[in-house]
């Protein structure tokens, strides 16, 4: 059996019945079709840990992020392979060194940009601006778009679904289910929101929310963050106002505390500062 044979054989007896999610199925299906013919047409029982090295750190010199998912891949393919004794050798992730990849820092608003935005992207941003305003919230882009008007009762926002293309989908994690407490000045500017027809606060596809954010960015002037940069910017300015991780990790939706720690509280930007204090226009509390 071929590499290329064992890759179908795992994505249909492995991987495709797993019920992952379709982004993390597409992750595996971009890794495969990054191997190289002529490792995919090479007998299993004739392929070699040097040879799959050598393409690995040839991905890595260019692409080192894309050579770690492809590691990661080969690696899980191939171990199945063995147990199943289609392979001589399990191959050890010692044999095959992780990619380094130094990750950027992601752009963030400052709290002063963060409440200019929140308080002049509405004119600009038309149907999208709830979503936006939810992504200041700390939502994720699909928790925003999965927002129904039926989930805020009063200042109380429960988070129970997300929308990705244009379908309701369950949410990342358990943990992603929460209750969020919004000041009332922005409960009160998501109830008062156009109704739709779907019953979600907006009906907004994902590349017009895109294009939204970018068109308020540059009409107030603001540096070009990403759309998830909303969520950072939020995150690390309750870090650096001093709300506890604790609160800060279910504000967010994360499941492991260590990455609430990782990621925000030690953000370089999340050093306390006499003009960092806490976010009167955002949320405050997690429930």
């Amino acid at each position: 059996m071929t590499l290329a044979a064992w890759s179908d054989c795992w994505l249909s007896l492995y991987v495709i019945p797993a019920g992952l999610r379709p982004s993390t199925l597409a992750m595996y299906r971009r890794a495969i079709n990054a191997i190289p013919d002529t490792l995919m047409k090479t007998e299993l029982d004739k392929l070699r840990p040097i040879m799959i090295l050598s393409w690995l750190r040839g991905v890595e010199r260019t692409h080192p992020r894309a050579a770690q998912l492809d590691r990661m891949t080969i690696l899980q393919m191939l171990h199945k392979a063995y147990l199943l004794r289609e392979i001589p050798f399990d191959l050890s992730p010692d044999a095959i060194p992780k990619a380094k990849h130094h990750a950027k820092e992601t752009a963030c608003l400052t709290p002063d940009q963060l409440r200019q935005y929140v308080a002049g992207a509405a004119a600009v941003t038309g149907r999208a601006w709830p979503a936006l305003l939810l992504c200041c919230c700390g939502l994720r882009r699909g928790e925003a778009l999965g927002v129904r008007r039926t989930d805020l009762s009063g200042c109380a926002l429960q988070i129970v679904r997300q929308r990705i293309n244009g379908h309701a989908a369950p949410l990342k994690t358990r943990n992603s289910s929460r209750t969020i407490i919004l000041p009332e000045q922005i409960a009160q500017q998501l109830r008062d929101a156009p109704r739709t027809r779907s019953g979600y606060l907006t009906d907004v596809t994902q590349a017009e929310l895109y294009a939204a954010h970018r068109a308020a960015l540059a009409a107030l002037g603001l540096p070009p963050v990403t759309l998830h940069g909303l969520r950072h910017s939020l995150a690390v300015s309750c870090a650096a106002s001093g709300m506890a991780p604790a609160m800060l990790r279910q504000l967010l939706g994360h499941t492991d505390i260590r990455l609430t720690m990782n990621l925000y509280a030690n953000h370089p930007s999340a050093t306390p500062s006499p003009t960092l204090g806490a976010l009167t226009l955002l949320p405050s509390r997690a429930a």
